[in-house]
């Protein structure tokens, strides 16, 4: 046992001092200025392969931050990205159901008994929770 605090087991996943909205600054500020130092840009206009070398450190724990691994930013921040693009639109992500467009995922059905028999793939228009409140 460190100071008042004790490590976390692996039954209560990670553990830290830091709060999620901490972890989230502190590694967005990390991201941009490695984008600065490598790139001498903002990491929003990088190119594409130019961030995923940036994040791939980060992924990696190349990158040093206080309180936290790298790469445990990293799975936050690409879990939180995950949650944003598929998560239905009630929720304030996935704007026009276009994630789940992207995956022809249907989202929110009340029923699939009328497809549930074909042998074929039925494309169907999503639907998110919301549309089952009008």
């Amino acid at each position: 046992m460190k100071g008042p605090f004790r490590e976390g087991t692996e039954f209560q996943g990670f553990q830290s001092r830091l709060k999620r909205k901490e972890i989230f600054m502190q590694g967005l500020m990390a991201i941009e200025k490695e984008s600065q130092n490598e790139f001498n840009d903002s990491f929003i206009n990088l190119e594409a392969e130019q961030q995923d070398q940036i994040l791939s450190r980060f992924a990696k724990d190349e990158v040093k931050l206080k309180g936290v691994k790298a790469s445990t930013f990293f799975g936050l921040l690409r879990e939180a990205t995950l949650a944003g693009a598929y998560s239905d639109p009630l929720y304030g992500g996935n704007t026009n159901m276009d994630g789940w467009r992207m995956k022809n995922f249907p989202g929110s059905k009340m029923s699939y008994i009328e497809e549930i028999e074909s042998e074929d793939f039925v494309e169907m228009e999503p639907s998110a929770l919301y549309d089952h409140l009008h």
